[in-house]
């Protein structure tokens, strides 16, 4: 699980850069998508710079995927973005059966309006689209100009580069936003509105009241329950990331040790 001050650090590198960019009236639609492949996906690749290990656009027709364990989800957008072209579509409406054609859609219909941030997940408002980025160990958001990415780290395989690039949003002359990681261990997920998107976790700055609630019903729920009680506090918050969401190992200690107020903080 990723520290909160990470998300914190993606999130304001992201919204400097987009109040720049809307200051000077300029143009953020979308033009590409970038990524780098696994070891196991570059042996099978048909783009020739992922064979030989170099950054390269996605295409609509491309499968990869990337998450944790079996919770895989797609890189490239849903259909009418990705796929062969059409798409036939069957509903029902009163009873009778309809069949309808989807149009393909472009990726230059997507453009970057806003940035918002949750203790775990960097959300990117694409216009007609929503991206959510669940951020793992070892993600960052970095922004490159149009030289820095051509002439540089697109020319650097991954291995000689010091990072993958998780997934790419390029703008253009106005720049390209990575995702860059060390093992590309990062979430993505399409949505055509925000509520369709993973449930948001309560931030603790920002929507204190919810987070307190939260605790609130953890602490209940550890009481009324079975549960073994004996072991470290640290570990038991951690394990509850859905209720402490940013607070992983070095985030943890720090709270224990600024919250002078606990007489023996490493039990629970």
């Amino acid at each position: 699980m990723p520290e909160y001050r990470e998300l914190l650090a993606s999130h304001y590198t992201i919204q400097r850069w987009l109040d720049r960019v809307h200051t000077s009236h300029l143009d953020l639609t979308l033009q590409a998508l970038w990524a780098d492949v696994t070891r196991a996906e570059q042996t099978v690749a048909t783009n020739p710079r992922a064979q030989h290990g170099h950054v390269f656009k996605l295409s609509p027709t491309d499968s990869y995927a990337r998450g944790s364990g079996n919770d895989k989800r797609p890189l490239y957008p849903p259909a009418p973005w990705s796929g062969e072209g059409e798409e036939t579509i069957d509903m029902r409406i009163e009873g009778c059966r309809h069949r309808s054609v989807r149009q393909f859609r472009p990726l230059h219909t997507l453009a970057l309006h806003d940035v918002q941030c949750t203790p775990r997940n960097i959300l990117l408002n694409m216009g007609e689209l929503h991206f959510q980025a669940h951020l793992q160990t070892h993600v960052m958001c970095q922004v490159y100009t149009r030289t820095q990415w051509d002439e540089e780290v697109s020319r650097v395989i991954a291995e000689q580069r010091g990072f993958k690039v998780a997934i790419a949003f390029d703008f253009g002359q106005q720049g390209v936003l990575a995702f860059v990681s060390m093992d590309l261990l990062f979430t993505p997920n399409w949505a055509c509105a925000v509520d369709e998107l993973p449930p948001r976790l309560p931030d603790v700055y920002m929507d204190f009241g919810s987070f307190v609630d939260g605790v609130a019903r953890w602490i209940i729920t550890r009481r009324s329950g079975i549960s073994h009680r004996g072991g470290l506090a640290v570990i038991a918050i951690r394990d509850a990331n859905q209720v402490f969401a940013g607070m992983s190992v070095y985030t943890v200690t720090e709270v224990f040790f600024f919250s002078r107020s606990v007489r023996v903080p490493d039990r629970t």
